[in-house]
């Protein structure tokens, strides 16, 4: 990509310096100089990412046996890579005890297998059941990037069947079950925890009424804007493969440069809809608004002419959206939200990211306009009749067909099973036909895959 000269890496001071670590902000050229550049943040790093990823892999027995066996290959390599870098000595001497010679013990390996069966296959790895020595190596692994092969890849929220069941009441927050209801609802009880853990948080209180907002009456551009922050949201998330939590500065500034909607409202236009020169295409008709979105995921600083067939791709992930209403679409906008906060928090907290004080001066106020807008926009999409959704979905699958027999990707996932009765399953269904997209599986195109720790693009 295009773009500015980067400085030079704090580390080796050699090379130009493409990343930048996350959590003291220092710019760094290789994974060697991140090992290098600080002690405290390398460990810490290592220890967060490892924890919270156990946490959240869950696999069938083979794909934790084959875990294993990459936990003990990576950390016997690790083990006869530091030999090698002393001068070679210990490579063949590999006595001593089993997790320092044979990277994950027998002790360990049987304790594994044993909870995989007990659990049928289906059990959750935690950081308890390795030994400090194997989880240094895990650390390692998963900040390198070498475990991404082999963890399952991300699946959009919006794409799997707890979104489909997704309710929200009139307000626009989740549903209180009545006290006398609780007996009957035992059974959803389950669906709500999985909710829980997979989607993101809708808002939790009432949204005011559009009428006490503005006294105008809605503009019909908001229709296009509404698509035009879609796009930017599933474009994001897409990007930072749903984990936005580390970068939420950087993640804010991918969604800048892809939403003219939130440029528009930094640069002072009104929350009510109407629009500013450079906002005028997040106002159009739906057409003009998601080409507009395309050709903006595909120039600098966000990316190229050759990301073009997956910017066509995330157009399904609107139109599955919006396939599955208000609901849904009331959690993204809220988590846009959320996003566009945590990262003004950021800033505010010394989190600059290599950027100058007028850069970070600017950028919070980008923010606190966003919020704003953010706020009317959340207000106004939970009026929006059901009839309205459906046209807005279906305007977007029809411009992801378009783009697609022009030389877009034309879309190759199976959609996904549902196993939901009743309106869920109708409309899983509808969600995962507009959401079969040509994509690399939950992720960024190829050659684009974030590293837990290098790439942080």
């Amino acid at each position: 990509m295009a773009g500015a000269q980067p400085p030079p890496c704090r580390v080796c001071r050699q090379r130009p310096a493409e990343y930048t670590c996350p959590r003291c902000n220092a710019r760094y050229c290789s994974l060697d100089c991140y090992k290098q550049h600080s002690e405290r943040c390398t460990e810490g790093f290592y220890k967060d990412a490892a924890v919270a990823e156990l946490h959240s892999i869950r696999a069938g027995e083979a794909e934790k046996a084959h875990m294993m066996e990459i936990l003990q290959r990576l950390h016997q390599q690790e083990l006869g890579g530091s030999s090698d870098e002393e001068g070679g000595e210990g490579g063949s001497d590999r006595g001593g005890s089993d997790e320092e010679g044979e990277g994950l013990s027998a002790e360990t390996l049987h304790r594994l297998l044993a909870k995989m069966q007990a659990a049928g296959g289906d059990a959750e790895v935690s950081a308890e059941d390795l030994s400090p020595a194997e989880l240094a190596a895990f650390h390692r692994a998963l900040a390198a990037g070498e475990l991404s092969d082999t963890l399952a890849p991300w699946q959009p929220w919006w794409l799997t069947e707890e979104a489909a069941a997704l309710e929200l009441g009139v307000g626009g927050t989740p549903l209180v079950v009545a006290a006398e209801e609780q007996a009957s609802a035992a059974a959803d009880g389950e669906q709500q925890r999985r909710q829980q853990a997979l989607l993101p948080v809708p808002p939790s209180r009432p949204l005011p009424p559009l009428a006490t907002l503005t006294r105008a009456a809605p503009s019909p551009v908001l229709r296009g804007q509404l698509l035009d922050l879609l796009y930017s949201y599933c474009l994001t998330l897409r990007r930072y493969n749903g984990d936005w939590e580390w970068e939420a500065a950087d993640a804010a500034d991918t969604l800048f440069a892809l939403s003219a909607v939130l440029t528009a409202a930094a640069g002072g236009g009104a929350e009510d809809g109407s629009t500013t020169a450079s906002g005028d295409e997040a106002g159009g008709d739906a057409a003009s608004v998601l080409l507009a979105c395309v050709q903006r995921a595909c120039r600098p600083p966000v990316g190229g002419a050759e990301l073009r067939g997956f910017a066509v791709s995330v157009l399904s992930d609107v139109a599955a959206m919006l396939r599955l209403g208000r609901a849904v679409v009331l959690t993204a906008l809220m988590d846009t939200s959320r996003l566009v906060e945590a990262a003004r928090q950021q800033l505010e907290g010394g989190g600059e990211g290599g950027r100058s004080k007028q850069q970070c001066k600017e950028l919070r106020r980008r923010l606190v306009a966003a919020e704003r807008k953010l706020l009317f926009l959340l207000s106004w999409a939970n009026e929006l009749p059901a009839e309205g959704y459906d046209r807005l979905a279906a305007a977007a699958e029809a411009e992801h067909r378009r783009h697609a027999a022009a030389g877009g990707h034309g879309g190759g996932r199976q959609p996904p099973s549902s196993t939901h009765a009743g309106g869920a399953a109708s409309k899983m269904a509808a969600a995962a036909a507009a959401g079969a997209i040509g994509a690399v599986e939950g992720g960024w195109p190829p050659g684009k895959a974030r590293v837990l720790v290098e790439e942080l693009a």
